[in-house]
């Protein structure tokens, strides 16, 4: 599997994406090519439109509301190719990943993907493999990976892994920041606020740029064409203030920063995740995932050896295996869990000899450290965790 280093590619984590080109996705619903944004109040249910022209806000118009809390908007895009800009809704309980077709504000349509493990997190919409539909970005917030979802409508007919990127960086939009009309992917770093661009050639990455760091209080709330020039634009929110500004640009170039209304209300939000500091419903933690893919796998010893093995799992499919070598049998494995706090499995340890406590602190499957945590009289048994 490929790892991506930030570093080496200079890129340096949608709701929205927008337009008037294949790249730059589809989200006008008055169908004047200039992208509208989205709002949904998270206290009743509400869902509106802000009808754009550039940074002023020619109109509002209510869609139809959604009152179970728990569906959030991820994204928009054209699924259906009727030029019309569709919705797109995860479930933040049961991971279900959903479609709303659209005529302008009205429904028409819908559609489920099924259920995902919350996990993998949607990032992004966009055109990948240049069909005219809009496909599906995603992340896993466990293991970093970068996942397309190729679509036909409504069908998942496809998948495409882009590889593993620190989690330090995640993705916050996808455009056409190079005019090639292909779907570039937008990074934000949640330590030191640097915004950057992949470039891609469908799913296939060919280069970044970096735009500088922002400071976090500042979120991008989506990406689309606000102005009707073809190119993608950015939009932000101060989560302090809940100023919303748009970034004209040029490429990757910003050519004006044109601010819009705030909206008194603090529960519409344009972006679920980052509006009001909300974040994004926790991964599920996996005790034994040695691989780091959100997977459990097993931990075996041979009772003649010593030797310690791990079954990879995908599910119960198993697929791998790791030795790590011979440990005197006096040791035995009492569980395992992440001692350290690095979001890695560690091997928790007994002697049944003296009864000393030991940890192996684990990076994947290699050893990379020992502590002991003394010895406690064998009267005490260990409680397996």
């Amino acid at each position: 599997m490929k790892k991506f280093s930030l570093f080496v590619l200079l890129a340096f984590g949608v709701l929205f994406s927008a337009g008037a080109t294949f790249a730059v996705q589809q989200s006008s619903f008055n169908n004047d090519k200039k992208s509208d944004i989205l709002w949904r109040n998270y206290s009743t249910g509400e869902n509106r439109i802000w009808f754009l022209d550039g940074a002023s806000v020619l109109g509002t118009a209510p869609v139809d509301a959604v009152t179970d809390l728990n569906w959030v908007i991820v994204g928009t895009g054209d699924f259906n190719s009727d030029d019309k800009a569709d919705i797109l809704w995860r479930n933040i309980i049961s991971g279900e990943v959903g479609i709303w077709l659209m005529d302008g504000t009205t429904g028409v349509g819908s559609g489920s993907l099924g259920d995902l493990d919350l996990i993998w997190q949607i990032a992004g919409t966009g055109d990948f493999n240049g069909d005219k539909k809009t496909d599906i970005l995603f992340r896993n917030t466990g293991s970093g990976d970068v996942n397309i979802w190729l679509m036909d409508g409504t069908a998942h007919t496809g998948d495409v892994l882009l590889g593993s990127v620190d989690l330090n960086w995640t993705i916050a939009g996808t455009g056409d920041f190079n005019g090639d009309l292909k779907t570039d992917i937008l990074w934000r770093h949640t330590t030191w606020g640097e915004v950057g661009v992949w470039f891609m050639d469908g799913t296939t990455y060919i280069g970044s740029v970096g735009l500088g760091n922002v400071d976090l209080i500042w979120q991008i709330a989506g990406t689309g064409d606000f102005n009707g020039d073809g190119k993608t634009d950015l939009v932000w929110q101060n989560t302090g203030s809940a100023m919303v500004d748009i970034w004209l640009m040029d490429g990757t170039t910003v050519i004006s920063v044109e601010p819009l209304p705030a909206e008194a209300d603090r529960n519409w939000r344009i972006n679920y995740y980052i509006q009001m500091g909300v974040t994004p419903p926790p991964a599920k933690k996996v005790k034994t995932d040695f691989n780091g893919d959100g997977k459990t796998d097993l931990v075996l010893r041979n009772t003649v050896t010593g030797e310690v093995g791990i079954w990879l799992m995908d599910g119960t499919a198993h697929v791998g295996d790791v030795s790590l070598g011979n440990v005197d049998l006096i040791w035995q494995i009492a569980g395992t869990g992440d001692f350290n706090g690095d979001d890695k499995t560690d091997l928790l340890w007994r002697n049944t000899g003296w009864g000393e406590v030991g940890i192996w602190l684990m990076d994947g499957t290699t050893v990379v450290g020992a502590v002991s945590l003394g010895n406690v009289d064998l009267i005490w048994e260990l409680v397996r965790i």
